[in-house]
């Protein structure tokens, strides 16, 4: 077994872990793009680094997403 593959039960925890973590950082950009926590303005930084972690999380579910599907795809 290749020590570097998740067993299929570890991945799915991951990859729903990971979609939370999306649904956080996706309300995290909504107020700092939109300005509205509490009342104050949104520092322009805050709202490029949102955007950053977005993407980055985003991209490893997909990739993990996909090692998953390769993997069964593989073994077939």
């Amino acid at each position: 077994m290749n020590p570097e593959v998740l067993p299929p039960a570890e991945r799915r925890d991951m990859v729903r872990r990971l979609l939370a973590l999306c649904h956080i950082i996706n309300d995290l950009v909504e107020i700092a793009e939109t300005g509205v926590a509490d009342g104050g303005p949104i520092p322009e930084t805050l709202c490029a680094q949102a955007l950053q972690i977005q993407t980055v999380v985003r991209d490893v579910v997909v990739d993990l997403v996909a090692n998953g599907h390769a993997e069964r795809s593989d073994a077939a």
